[in-house]
């Protein structure tokens, strides 16, 4: 084993593809906790080089541990030359995405923040990563925003703003809701990071101690937090895990966005985590509905009671996801009241990127007559530098409502595949 300490937050790693798996172990004053990763100790095996931040703490001192191969690649001696990059769809500049996390928007940006591994091109070591925008297309990258720590790795959640400061960290806090996932039992527990600077840092809330424990003994996993106007209440639904049903949800209320008690459990038949709950109003009629999501695009509609039950408008699950399109959510606090949602785009690893899974185009939900009408957000006429084809004449079965589907066909340059990812009115 060797070792090295940093003054700095930041440092650089020469990553491999091919190289066996090692595990590093970074220390930082009280944290500690350990990511798998495939060095890489000659230009030819490097993959990329990763610039991995930790979370800015004055100065303390950093200590990385591994094997020896880790000496030659810390802060390697070469560069490598970037790979194929995306123009239209959101991606990290180099590693892993996968699901969106915490979407809100604020003060004129929308913040993105993603499963994240900064050390690969493969799924591990998750992390958040965090990106904002002006207009959902072109993106600034922003350093880290939530690292592993000594309780496990951060698995997906959501993001609310605080507009009243209920939670005690002040008027207009953000709040990061995410699962924590034990490395070792895999159980999950939920937990809160804030931020008073706009969403710039975040801090995690009693030292990244859980405001909700572990349930069932699994790996219930990824909260969602949403509004109830009626009930002037907050509601949060979380994944029960594979150990129930795979498709069961449970429903919490909280007056303080901290204390939360569960008033019901309801079902997604052929669900399966990434829940999303969007208190919604129905264009054609004026109801306030809800809108219960899952990963795959299944959904149901219906109503929150005032004692929180879940009553649903009747037994059928539309869909309105296909192909790679995966564990989408929509945004908190859009302007004029809009729904915008984002999926993640599943893809396999390739020599020609230094990364790997895309965000899709951003999409627009709506309600008319208790029916879900999903639409881009954008014209398609905006990504033509991305040769977006035009739309194809069928709808899948199970489609919500009647339209047409909208497929992103990239050229070879991109990755060279067709995602059918959502139905358009």
């Amino acid at each position: 084993m060797v070792a090295q300490t940093f003054l700095s937050d930041v440092f650089k790693l020469a990553v491999s593809r091919t190289t066996p798996v090692s595990t590093i172990t970074i220390c930082q004053g009280g944290r500690r906790y350990r990511m798998n990763v495939r060095l890489a100790t000659r230009p030819e095996e490097t993959a990329f080089i990763a610039e991995y931040n930790l979370p800015a703490d004055g100065g303390m001192p950093v200590s990385i541990a591994g094997p020896s191969e880790l000496s030659k690649a810390l802060e390697p001696a070469w560069s490598v030359e970037k790979g194929a990059a995306q123009k239209a769809h959101f991606h990290p500049e180099c590693g892993w995405m996968n699901d969106p996390n915490g979407l809100f928007f604020l003060d004129g940006e929308w913040h993105v923040f993603y499963q994240y591994n900064p050390l690969g091109v493969s799924w591990d070591n998750m992390h958040w990563g965090h990106a904002v925008s002006k207009d959902l297309k072109c993106w600034r990258h922003l350093p880290i925003a939530l690292h592993p720590d000594e309780f496990g790795v951060m698995y997906s959640g959501s993001a609310v703003v605080d507009e009243r400061g209920v939670a005690g960290f002040g008027k207009d806090a953000v709040l990061l809701y995410y699962t924590n996932c034990d490395v070792e039992t895999h159980k999950g527990t939920q937990c809160l990071a804030f931020s008073t600077d706009r969403g710039r840092t975040f801090r995690k809330f009693n030292g990244g101690l859980p405001i909700i424990g572990n349930i069932t003994g699994d790996c219930d996993r990824d909260p969602n937090i949403a509004w109830d106007p009626q009930a002037n209440v907050w509601r949060m639904a979380l994944y029960l895990g594979t150990g129930r049903s795979k498709s069961s949800f449970l429903l919490f209320e909280s007056s303080d966005l901290l204390h939360w008690t569960p008033t019901d459990i309801y079902d997604i038949p052929e669900g399966a985590e990434c829940p999303g709950i969007r208190p919604m109003v129905d264009e054609a009629t004026g109801d306030l509905r809800w809108l219960f999501t899952e990963a795959s695009g299944r959904y149901r509609i219906g109503m929150v009671l005032p004692n929180g039950r879940v009553s649903f408008n009747d037994n059928r699950t539309g869909r309105f996801l296909y192909g790679n399109a995966y564990a989408g959510q929509t945004f908190f606090g859009t302007p004029f009241g809009k729904t915008v949602y984002l999926s993640w785009i599943r893809m396999a690893p390739s020599p020609e990127r230094q990364w790997t899974g895309c965000l899709s185009t951003p999409m627009e939900l709506h309600l008319n007559n208790g029916e879900l009408h999903v639409r881009p957000f954008f014209n398609l006429a905006d990504y033509n530098t991305a040769k977006l084809e035009d739309y194809l004449e069928f709808t899948p079965e199970g489609a919500a409502g009647t339209g047409r589907v909208l497929t992103d066909t990239f050229t070879w340059e991109f990755f060279d595949d067709s995602l059918h990812f959502t139905v358009i009115n």
